[in-house]
């Protein structure tokens, strides 16, 4: 079949009307119902032929459907603008490849189980991860579930072949911390500090607390300095509050030197810089960490490699050495080792032990690991 091509993928407009809590009537036709939940979440297009267009189509589904984290029903947890961007862009880019290898599928409701096979088949063929392939048919279950076809995307494993299993383990096979990559961490932070002050204290955040990125970016000390612990509630992932305890001298000390930095520029209450959005600021900060070398192509390690760091440490502090690091299931009385990961995970925002291998490795599993050092004070901090 000859390749169509559709326009770029379009941005979802941040939320205006909210979506009503209610079932699409049954008597509309496909365009009606379309129309019906356009002006109920403001989409309307601008005209007839743009309000027939896929990309409209799914653009309606998603803000209708997707403004919630669960049951349309329980209707209270509104997901953030950003996971429902998200969720429209992992859709967009399979539905516009099923468009180039000639599946012109006009309306998203209409996806059968054979577009589906032929997604994975040419995703295969064009090299795309296991990871990425499992996250594309989880967000075409998501829709599919929208629309009460709930037999149209298979389990992953049915797409599997002899040559690729399609399997992907959140459990850490490996190191994956700054210096489970043979590189001093301290290090890296004097050359961000000495390249920009306010970068390089985003990655002394990030190494001490376990922020992400935009955590960091968008870190107010003032805020979140509780004496004994932090409590984040910006930037966080869904926009969830979690507390970071305070426990040693470093951290109370990082804390100390953020707070004069953030003194001396009594303009802005928060760690970024003064003259670029939040996205432009995630930007700036990438473009950073890339003139640095902090990338797995550059030095062997991203930033998120300070995030496996603060777990790493945190557990070593409370006597258990992750098995990336080469610590053994017995090192701790079960009870105790499940307490001290169950920490772990909420000091990262979670509240699953099961989070945690993904940054320590598993115990019950072999690991490649490296041996363990005693952390380094980062610069203008001491060890305690």
């Amino acid at each position: 079949m000859a390749s169509r091509t559709n326009p770029q993928n379009p941005k979802l407009a941040p939320r205006g009307a909210q979506v009503m809590i209610e079932d699409v009537p049954s008597q509309f036709d496909a365009q009606a119902r379309y129309e019906w939940m356009a002006k109920r979440v403001g989409l309307e297009a601008g005209n007839e032929k743009s309000s027939h267009s896929w990309q409209h189509r799914l653009a309606v589904l998603v803000k209708f459907y997707g403004a919630y984290r669960s049951d349309r029903s329980k209707g209270v947890r509104l997901v953030s603008h950003a996971t429902m961007q998200a969720t429209h862009d992992r859709l967009f880019q399979s539905f516009q490849l099923l468009w180039d290898i000639g599946y012109a599928i006009k309306d998203p409701a209409n996806l059968q189980r054979r577009h589906v096979e032929a997604l994975v088949t040419e995703m295969i063929k064009r090299g795309l991860s296991d990871s990425v392939i499992q996250n594309r048919l989880s967000m075409l279950r998501k829709m599919c579930r929208w629309l009460g076809k709930h037999d149209v995307v298979q389990p992953t494993s049915a797409y599997a072949t002899e040559e690729r299993d399609l399997k992907r383990t959140g459990i850490a096979d490996r190191d994956k911390s700054v210096d489970g990559a043979g590189i001093d961490p301290t290090e890296v932070v004097e050359k961000a500090l000495a390249i920009d002050p306010v970068f390089g204290l985003q990655l002394t955040v990030q190494a001490t607390f376990g922020l992400r990125v935009k955590e960091s970016i968008m870190f107010s000390v003032y805020n979140s300095d509780r004496g004994k612990h932090l409590l984040l509630d910006r930037g966080t992932k869904g926009g969830l509050t979690r507390v970071v305890p305070i426990e040693t001298t470093q951290q109370r000390e990082v804390l100390i030197m953020v707070r004069e930095f953030m003194d001396g520029r009594p303009h802005l209450h928060y760690l970024g810089w003064p003259d670029r959005t939040l996205e432009q600021a995630q930007a700036h900060f990438y473009y950073l960490a890339d003139k640095i070398g902090l990338t797995r192509k550059g030095l062997g390690a991203t930033a998120h490699g300070f995030r496996h760091g603060y777990v790493h440490d945190l557990m070593i502090s409370k006597g258990l050495v992750p098995a990336v690091k080469g610590g053994r299931a017995d090192q701790l009385p079960v009870k105790e080792r499940n307490a001290v990961m169950l920490q772990a995970s909420r000091a990262l925002g979670h509240s699953r032990v099961s989070i945690t291998p993904a940054y320590s490795g598993s115990f019950a599993i072999s690991v490649n690991p490296r041996i363990v050092t005693v952390p380094t004070p980062l610069p203008g901090t001491a060890s305690g």
